[in-house]
């Protein structure tokens, strides 16, 4: 399902520098997680796929995307956050928007939070630069289609407190 989907992308693009591990990192080790896909996204569930949780570094890599849906303070303790110099992260709940950047700031990241500016410049060069994608995920999800006839579209990261994108690298 959706591992074997970014697995069947990555041997396509033939990416070098790109090691895929199909763990969940987690604050306990070795459980399995039943993770269900939400179309452009996937969350924990009773049901979906079973991926088995690490606790451990799952390798010495220097950029995070993270998007966890709430358990980003159950994993940004670990020891593997130590090769990492860049991090993006979406927040969920107000105590980790509190914490998580303090945590990090302690680690020697300097922190920013996206804006609606930072998002409407990625979005304008991801459409360009992914045009075939971009219509793809349209077709998927109206997002776009909606904004422009209804012009209602939220992003709860940018109109709501307990939900916060954050952006982190190491101070050189």
């Amino acid at each position: 399902m959706g591992f074997q989907n970014i697995e069947g992308k990555h041997r396509n693009q033939s990416t070098k520098n790109v090691v895929l591990v199909n763990k969940a990192l987690y604050s306990v080790d070795g459980v399995k997680l039943n993770i269900s896909d939400e179309g452009t996204g996937s969350k924990l569930s009773d049901e979906g796929i079973k991926v088995e949780t690490t606790t451990e570094s799952l390798g010495k890599f220097s950029v995070v995307k993270m998007d966890i849906e709430g358990a980003e303070g159950k994993v940004v303790k670990g020891d593997w956050l130590n090769h990492v110099r860049e991090i993006a992260m979406e927040l969920h709940g107000k105590e980790n928007v509190r914490k998580i950047p303090e945590i990090l700031k302690e680690r020697g990241f300097e922190i920013k939070f996206m804006n609606k500016g930072h998002i409407v410049k990625n979005t304008i060069r991801n459409v360009i630069l992914h045009f075939p994608s971009f219509l793809r995920a349209e077709a998927n999800t109206k997002i776009f289609t909606k904004y422009l006839f209804a012009r209602k579209y939220e992003v709860p990261a940018l109109t709501k407190e307990e939900y916060k994108i954050l952006y982190g690298r190491i101070k050189t």
